[in-house]
């Protein structure tokens, strides 16, 4: 993966992350990478319970 695109994704991510107001306080800017990660995997897996249950 290229700088180009590790930035591109790390932008998707960022436009798509719901953040609880709690964690809103913190500046985006200021989470490091493995931070947004990892709150990108608990939304996904948030996102697949919700769609497991609702089958």
């Amino acid at each position: 993966m290229t700088e180009h695109d590790a930035i591109r994704l790390f932008n998707i991510a960022m436009d798509n992350l719901q953040l609880p107001p709690s964690k809103r306080q913190r500046r985006l800017s200021e989470l490091s990478l493995t931070t947004i990660l990892r709150l990108v995997r608990e939304v996904k897996a948030k996102r697949q319970r919700l769609n497991k249950n609702s089958q």
